[in-house]
């Protein structure tokens, strides 16, 4: 069992990060529809920045 496949129709919303990272934004992304908001391209990447930022604040202790 590994983590699900998620699938997007826009290319520049896929993630290569992180697995934590990616089901972070997903939840994000989840958070947006929910409320109604339509999310950019830039919105997503500036997201993902923060939360690749806030993993590797974390986790990254090398």
């Amino acid at each position: 069992m590994g983590a699900a496949k998620v699938m997007v129709s826009k290319r520049e919303f896929c993630i290569k990060e992180g697995y934590q990272v990616r089901i972070d934004l997903l939840d994000w992304f989840e958070a947006q529809h929910q409320s109604g908001q339509k999310t950019t391209v830039e919105q997503a990447r500036n997201k993902q920045s923060e939360l690749l930022a806030k993993y590797k604040e974390r986790f990254d202790l090398l």
